[in-house]
């Protein structure tokens, strides 16, 4: 699954393996979202690859906005795009109970969409934020059952983590070790009051 950022998928070989789980981790302002969303888009307008984003928080058409401001033409990937905001229906969720029940929750939903269209890449927006929603006994199991389901679909995920300023602590439950690769993305400061960001 090509990224489509200059230099890195000749790195990788062409690109992501097809089915592999991929943490996209960096502290705030890193971009993650545009970056991961930036994957879908060039995917979906170059190659007609089906992509699915789970957002915890942000709203839809938030998001697209934000992403049309960017420069990207979201209108034209209408048909490869598929939404999934928890931020609407996460009443479902709360009927669903905690201990990681979200996870049936949100894979059904996938499966749902999958089986009606098959699904190429998957944008999961954020692990940070599950802990918000609901408590988890073992976020280890959970996220592992949800990646592994991912991947029995054939779907390449992209898995965003927030890292808090300061460490290097990818994730808070060692999904560093439940994911295939892991691409970093940080500011790198290049004058006194510029930065630009690196991976």
């Amino acid at each position: 699954m090509r990224t489509f950022v200059e230099g890195l998928d000749e790195k990788m070989e062409g690109g992501v393996p097809k089915g592999h789980n991929v943490l996209v981790a960096g502290t705030a302002g890193t971009m993650k979202s545009t970056f991961c969303f930036s994957i879908l888009y060039h995917n979906a307008t170059h190659k007609k690859k089906h992509g699915v984003y789970i957002t915890l928080e942000q709203s839809e058409d938030s998001l697209l906005k934000q992403m049309d401001a960017m420069g990207f033409r979201t209108n034209l990937i209408t048909d490869e795009l598929t939404f999934v905001d928890v931020s609407r229906i996460r009443g479902g969720l709360n009927d669903y109970g905690k201990s990681g029940a979200w996870v049936d929750f949100i894979t059904e939903v996938v499966m749902e969409i999958h089986d009606f269209k098959p699904i190429d890449i998957i944008v999961f927006d954020s692990l940070g934020l599950i802990e918000v929603m609901t408590d988890m006994d073992n976020p280890r199991r959970d996220l592992f059952g949800m990646m592994n389901l991912f991947n029995k679909m054939g779907a390449t995920s992209f898995m965003i983590s927030e890292m808090t300023q300061g460490t290097m602590l990818f994730g808070r439950h060692d999904e560093d070790f439940l994911v295939d690769g892991i691409i970093h993305l940080r500011q790198h400061e290049v004058h006194d009051v510029d930065y630009e960001n690196r991976l």
